[in-house]
């Protein structure tokens, strides 16, 4: 092989892993980022939506509890005087 074919066949591969470093780098800025905000989302829809939901659920069962028991402690008065 020729040493002009070969430095411009050299030059070419550089060029072309140039290139696949660059896209690899757009990809971690770009991408990955991305992926994560899409895990997160996901996560938060399986996981932590329905768990803030129940808890949210059961904070106003409970206040209404509370208050009925309140009504009836007080409609009942005391009885054991």
């Amino acid at each position: 092989m020729s040493p002009f074919l070969f430095s411009a066949l050299r030059a070419g591969v550089g060029i072309a892993a140039g290139a696949v470093y660059v896209l690899a780098y757009l990809f971690a800025v770009v991408m990955l980022p991305l992926m994560f905000y899409a895990l997160m989302r996901f996560a938060y829809s399986l996981f932590l939506r329905p768990y803030l939901r129940a808890w949210h659920i059961n904070r106003i069962r409970n206040a209404r509890y509370l208050r009925d028991v309140i009504r009836r402690g007080r409609s009942q008065g005391r009885r054991d005087e």
